[in-house]
Formats: C-alpha cells, sequence, structure tokens
C-alpha cells in the first residue's frame, strides 16, 4: 500500500536537490518574526501587494482569499522556523496548506510568481536584514518544493478539463 510518507520518500529520491532550512536560517526568521507588528504580518500585506503587480491573474483566481492564503503562507514558513527539526514537525501545517491551496487550483507555475513576488516583498521591507531575507528565502523555498510537488502530483492524478 502506498502511503503518503512512501510516495514522498520515494519523491525525494528522484529529486535529491530537495532544499534545506539550516540551523542559522531558522533562527534568523525566529529572530524577525518579533514585534508589535510582526514579520509575518507586514510580509503578508506587502506579498498580497506584490503579487497582485507580478501576476494579477493569479491574484484573481484566489479574489476575496488572497490574503488568507497568503497569510497562510508566512504561518507555514514561521512554523518551519520554529521546528526543531527544520522540516518534519511543520509537516501538519503544510499539508494544510496543501489541502487549502489545491481547492483554489495553485499550479507550479503559480508557486513560482509567489517566489517572484516574496523577493519582491522581502527587498522592499526595511524590517529585514540580509541575513534574515536570506533566511525567509530558504524557508519559502523548501515550502515551495514540497507545494510544487503536490501541485505535480495533482497534475498526474487529476487531469485539467
Amino acid at each position: 500500500m502506498l502511503t503518503e510518507t512512501r510516495i514522498s520518500r520515494a519523491f525525494r529520491r528522484l529529486f535529491p536537490k530537495v532544499p534545506r532550512v539550516s540551523a542559522e536560517q531558522r533562527e534568523a526568521v525566529r529572530r524577525s518574526s518579533g514585534g508589535a507588528e510582526t514579520a509575518g504580518d507586514a510580509l503578508t500585506r506587502l506579498l498580497c501587494d506584490r503579487l497582485t503587480n507580478l501576476d494579477p491573474q493569479l491574484s484573481d483566481r484566489l479574489a476575496d482569499d488572497l490574503y488568507r492564503q497568503v497569510r497562510q503562507l508566512i504561518a507555514t514558513v514561521e512554523a518551519m522556523a520554529t521546528d526543531n527539526d527544520g522540516h518534519h514537525g511543520s509537516v501538519a501545517a503544510l499539508r494544510a496548506l496543501e489541502r487549502t491551496q489545491a481547492c483554489c487550483g495553485m499550479t507550479e507555475t503559480d508557486y513560482d510568481s509567489v517566489q517572484g513576488a516574496l523577493t519582491l516583498a522581502l527587498r522592499a521591507n526595511d524590517m529585514f536584514d540580509d541575513p534574515a531575507r536570506e533566511a525567509w528565502s530558504g524557508c519559502f523555498a523548501v515550502v515551495a518544493f514540497e507545494l510544487k510537488a503536490a501541485a505535480r502530483w495533482r497534475s498526474l492524478l487529476i487531469p485539467p478539463p
């Protein structure tokens, strides 16, 4: 019987260059997540703005749900940063995000747009120094890798109409 864990392991064997989050990156994300207005909230607003400008079709498709989707994505990155083993403990948050975004029809190319918008949002925010920007990008790369893999599996299992 194929379980999600076995499929995930097989996928990792096929794609050995899975991005990893270092302890330093996790610490930088944790440090930048404090304050009255958290980095996650500020980054969510910036990312929504940049995504609307960068990929209007994606933001139109998500419509009223854009802020919630982006906030859940940022929360997943923050969960990964606070996770001691850097990846496996935040699987529940990642799977919840996958399910939510599957309902919106997110594709692999959508995550490329999100990654581009995140890069622009990080550069535009003075709240982040260079190590924090690199850390957020690194953590998001891991999340995006998993989300793209899930989108790829969905596209193989459920052909488009």
